[in-house]
């Protein structure tokens, strides 16, 4: 990324770096969460007798029609959720790719950008539309 008529970009580049930290957090809580929730089943089945509780759940067993009711239930909430999901990621790519094409009036590589220092003593959109008018003092 270039700064505009040679001006400093440690502006930009501290944006940006917050941006790649904030980024790194999400990305890592992401993973220890997948971790934990990945291997909660596993450690949950190290006590269990595995033989034991596939015997039990063999052909001819049934959890009876509350249990299939509820799997039903659960089962067309996950499929309905996913349809909402793809459906709200298609409508937001849409969306981004309109506001891209949107003309913006100017050039972007033309445009240059400052930084003003507002005193703390400047506290109203009066004050600061004065402050911002008076010509500089050097």
């Amino acid at each position: 990324m270039a700064c505009a008529s040679g001006g400093d970009c440690a502006a930009v580049v501290e944006q940006r770096r917050r941006g790649w930290n904030g980024t790194g957090w999400t990305l890592a809580i992401a993973v220890v969460v997948g971790l934990l929730l990945g291997l909660a089943p596993a450690w949950r089945m190290t006590g269990a007798n595995l033989q034991e509780a596939l015997k039990a759940s063999g052909p001819g067993t049934s959890h009876g029609r509350r249990h299939d009711r509820v799997r039903i239930a659960l089962v067309i909430s996950e499929v309905a959720l996913a349809c909402v999901l793809v459906v709200g990621a298609g409508l937001l790519l849409r969306s981004f790719l309109a506001v891209m094409d949107v003309d913006l009036g100017f050039k972007p590589s033309n445009a240059a950008a400052i930084a003003v220092d507002v005193p703390s003593t400047v506290d109203t959109n009066v004050k600061l539309s004065a402050f911002l008018q008076r010509p500089s003092a050097g």
